[in-house]
């Protein structure tokens, strides 16, 4: 029995995230713990509070504190060796720069005893913060974005079936901020392990991709001639391990060529692998390609824990209508399933969403039809 921690979230997160507990239901070897109200995760108003006082605006002022969504700590005094030398990953401690955001303590020991968590999305800073508590707190360092063409949905060029892999807990996304009076100063941190392993996942997983008849080609996608020390760096380490690694082609890339790559011929790419920035930037470039986000999943995974999100959000302007589409939440629980080592189920449910895309009928309305979410919902069970 696999144990699922599912986590709805606001907007239309309940609508596209509940029935999928269902879904899982009927396969009869999953157990959803579902955390339905906000409170449940954190401790709304006292987190609210704390996090709106802690990034109030300085403009044109000297600032008390560093702004860092680690902790209260001046980057120059404590924060980059706090991280760097006192974060010893043979250790399985959690890092504690998040215990003022409230997240209760029942939630934490729920996620680390599960075996993967499905989440929707939450519109609050909670959300966000959230989310950084799963990345840094349970060391979720592979962000994996695929953009793929379905039947009878819009997609850009025929063919494509690509893969972004972005790095998820370092490089600009660290948080770490410091504004005096007439400057600023973003860190953009990239340490040797965390390089290493992102680039060794891409290649592990560009590996089983070919093994599933892809092309096994993966590229490296930096911009090393404007940071040669920085993302030089990391192009270095992916030449290095790519000697390890015979059977898979390579290739590097400017991040602003494969901005252009994605539109010129998206249909040649097989995997990317990035830092934090560019793959956040170039996964939903590459979503739009393939019908938006709305159908394109995302995983999150570590080394013992990984979570699993559509990219939707929580499009708030349509919520509680019944007209959200799904398909991201859909595509997103079949990753779980496949990260799960579930090949039969995912396959069974990944089978059975092609079987309603290619009826070409009962599209939400991001898709040109009039059909509803729980009809979507409705229709695919039917296939299962």
């Amino acid at each position: 029995m696999k144990h699922i921690v599912v986590i709805p979230g606001d907007g239309i997160g309940p609508e596209i995230i509940l029935p999928i507990t269902e879904l899982l239901a009927s396969f009869g070897s999953y157990e959803c713990v579902v955390y339905n109200k906000i409170k449940d995760i954190a401790n709304r108003s006292r987190a609210t509070k704390e996090i709106l006082k802690f990034y109030e605006t300085y403009i044109g002022e000297e600032p008390k504190v560093s702004k860092s969504h680690w902790a209260r700590y001046n980057i120059l005094d404590g924060l980059i060796k706090k991280y760097l030398f006192s974060r010893d990953p043979s250790k399985k401690e959690e890092y504690d720069g998040y215990k003022y955001i409230g997240i209760s303590q029942e939630l934490k020991k729920s996620v680390k005893d599960s075996d993967a968590c499905l989440f929707g999305s939450i519109q609050d800073p909670n959300g966000g913060y959230l989310l950084f508590w799963f990345r840094q707190g349970l060391d979720l360092f592979a962000n994996v974005r695929p953009a793929k063409c379905y039947p009878n949905v819009p997609c850009y060029r025929k063919n494509i079936d690509l893969v972004i892999v972005r790095e998820n807990t370092e490089g600009l996304y660290v948080g770490m901020e410091y504004q005096k009076p007439d400057a600023v100063l973003a860190v953009k941190l990239q340490t040797k392990r965390g390089v290493e392993r992102i680039i060794k996942f891409a290649f592990d997983f560009t590996r089983d991709r070919k093994l599933k008849g892809s092309k096994g080609h993966l590229i490296c996608v930096d911009k090393a001639n404007a940071l040669p020390i920085c993302d030089g760096y990391f192009r270095f380490a992916f030449s290095s391990k790519a000697k390890q690694y015979s059977d898979i082609q390579t290739q590097d890339w400017f991040v602003d060529r494969a901005a252009m790559e994605l539109i010129r011929a998206p249909e040649t790419i097989d995997v990317m692998v990035t830092s934090n920035l560019y793959g956040d930037i170039l996964s939903d470039e590459a979503s739009a390609l393939v019908g938006g986000l709305g159908i394109t999943p995302s995983g999150e995974i570590g080394t013992n824990y990984a979570l699993f999100q559509p990219v939707s959000g929580t499009a708030p302007d349509i919520a509680g209508k019944n007209i959200a589409n799904p398909l991201s939440a859909l595509f997103s629980t079949v990753m779980m399933l496949d990260y799960l080592r579930e090949i039969e189920h995912a396959n069974s449910l990944e089978t059975a969403i092609l079987k309603y895309l290619q009826t070409g009928q009962g599209f939400t309305p991001d898709m040109g039809g009039t059909g509803k979410t729980s009809e979507v919902f409705t229709e695919i069970s039917h296939y299962l």
